[in-house]
Parts: C-alpha cells; sequence; structure tokens
C-alpha cells in the first residue's frame, strides 16, 4: 500500500499545478487580447473574409481557455458536455489558425493552382490531427469530488500499458508535429518566393539578402517576412521545448502534459498578433502610397483583406 504514496501525492500536485495553469493561460490571453484591442478595433473596420477568420481563430482559443478553466476549477454535474465543447473551440482555433497560414502562401503565390491544392491538402491534414488528438481521452470525475480529469483511453486497452502509453503520447502530440510540418514547409515557400522575387541578382548571396537584412522587399513582402520569421522561430523554440518536457524521463508523468494548453494559447497569440501586424501594414501601405508595387497589391489582393459586401 505504502508503494502508492509517493504516485498518489505527485497526481494531486499536478492536479493544483493543472489549475493554477489552466487560471493562467485564460488570464495570460484575456490581457494579450485587452493590449491589442486597439489594434483589433482598427482592423475591425475593414472586414473581409481573412478578417472574419482571424476573430473566428480569437474567440474560439478565449472559449477553449475559459472551457479549460472552468474544467479544473469548478465543480461540474456534467463533464463531457463541457470538455466537448473546450474540444470544439480547440479544433476551431486551430484550423482557422492555420487557415490563415494557408491564406499567406496563397496570397504569395498569387492564388497558384498548384500553390492552393498542395496546402488545402495539407491544412486538411492538420485538421484531421486535430480532431484525433480527442480521440486518446475520454473524462471522469475525480474520485469523490465534483471536479473532472481527462482519462488515458489507451491505458490497458492494448492489452499491454506501456504500448497504450506509447499510442497516447503519440496521439496527443501528433497535432504539434502536424502544425510544424505545416508551418515549416508554409515558412519555407513563402520565403523562397519572396526572396526569388526581389532578390537583385542570381547568385544566393543576393538571395539570402531579402531573407535576412529584409533588403529589396516592398512594404507587403516585408511584412510578411518579418512577421513569418518571428511567428516561425518562436513557436518552433516553445513547441521543442515542451517536446523535452513531454518525453523527458526526469519529468514525472503526471506533469508531462500540463503544458500543452499553453503551447496552443502562445501560438495562437504568435499567429494572431503576425496576421493582425500584415493587416495593418497593407492598409496603411495601400492608404498612403501613391502607386503601391504590383507584387505588393497583387499579394494584398490575395490576401483577401479587401472590405466584405454589406
Amino acid at each position: 500500500m505504502h508503494s502508492f504514496l509517493p504516485n498518489i501525492l505527485v497526481g494531486d500536485q499536478a492536479n493544483q499545478s493543472s489549475k493554477y495553469i489552466f487560471l493562467a493561460q485564460f488570464v495570460w490571453y484575456t490581457y494579450d487580447w485587452l493590449l491589442s484591442i486597439s489594434e483589433e478595433c482598427e482592423v475591425a473596420t475593414r472586414l473581409s473574409w481573412s478578417i472574419a477568420i482571424y476573430f473566428t481563430s480569437r474567440v474560439s482559443a478565449l472559449g477553449q481557455m475559459l472551457c479549460l478553466m472552468l474544467f479544473r476549477l469548478v465543480p461540474i454535474a456534467g463533464c463531457t458536455p463541457l470538455y466537448a465543447m473546450a474540444a470544439t473551440f480547440a479544433c476551431l482555433a486551430g484550423v482557422s489558425t492555420s487557415f490563415l497560414f494557408f491564406i499567406r502562401v496563397r496570397a504569395v503565390y498569387l492564388c497558384s493552382r498548384s500553390i492552393t491544392v498542395t496546402f488545402g491538402a495539407l491544412w486538411i491534414a492538420t485538421i484531421v490531427f486535430n480532431i484525433t488528438q480527442y480521440t486518446t481521452v475520454h473524462i471522469e470525475h475525480i474520485a469523490g469530488s465534483q471536479s473532472c480529469e481527462t482519462i488515458n483511453s489507451y491505458d490497458g486497452h492494448t492489452g499491454l500499458p506501456s504500448i497504450g502509453n506509447v499510442v497516447y503520447e503519440f496521439l496527443v502530440f501528433l497535432p504539434s508535429i502536424g502544425n510544424v510540418v505545416y508551418d515549416t514547409l508554409v515558412f519555407l515557400a513563402i520565403s523562397y518566393r519572396l526572396a526569388a522575387n526581389m532578390a537583385p541578382g542570381n547568385g544566393w548571396r543576393a538571395r539570402l539578402q531579402p531573407l535576412v537584412k529584409g533588403k529589396h522587399l516592398y512594404i507587403v513582402s516585408s511584412a510578411l517576412m518579418r512577421s513569418g520569421q518571428l511567428y516561425y522561430f518562436a513557436t518552433i523554440l516553445v513547441i521543442s521545448a515542451n517536446f523535452v518536457l513531454m518525453y523527458s524521463s526526469l519529468v514525472p508523468v503526471d506533469y508531462r502534459f500540463l503544458c500543452l494548453g499553453a503551447v496552443s494559447v502562445f501560438v495562437n497569440i504568435m499567429a494572431c498578433r503576425v496576421f493582425r501586424g500584415v493587416a495593418l501594414e497593407t492598409m496603411y501601405a495601400n492608404d498612403s502610397l501613391a502607386r503601391p508595387s504590383p507584387t505588393g497589391t497583387g499579394i494584398a489582393a490575395a490576401l483577401q483583406l479587401a472590405t466584405l459586401p454589406s
């Protein structure tokens, strides 16, 4: 009996830690939205399809954080409906955020059919990965309380608990793997296209100048390049750190998945920030330049930032 005591204590501590983390996630996301509200209002004045998707991503992420916070902090009679809402919000946030980058790469290639088909298929794959994640758990009340917890659906269902845990851990991290691959391909495709369009020569050094220094780029192209680099390297760093946390033998099992929600918050905040920045710079460029660049004008049009018809 005493051999189980350390595991029980670690589980209780992890449960308490998760309450703090989910509360912090909600406060963090709400605070970020309050800080950016002036920019959001400016973006909202020119409501377009892409901006509507942007706000869908924002609202869905906030809904996900709210549901997860309630899930941990508030006594609930029925756990399943609330978790279903959280999962729906999470999927919608992930799908709409990745679609913003689909619009982005499609715009840089001026709505190329091959790019649309290729990255459209990759976007659909990210949807499948996000949905698959939620097949890994079922919901139960914590024994002796009205608080809810997620349970590994594969634990003990494969005949060997260790195999069940491997399947669970793989499926939980699958959306992150899919998003990293998708983001990497989007980043490389956009960087290559912008560098090829704006390089003053044919040598590799000439093509590196737009990538490293932003030289020879028009306003819209420069905004796409700089914001893409910021998003990609920041999110890769955070996801890599979380990967180490999830699979490190030094971390107790109950703590390994506590930061998944925080990672999704960070990714959404960064994605929305870079989209908002490009949208605002595109609007300023169109309003202030008497003769915008043909490339920048084409990209701006393909970004679907034109106002929706009333």
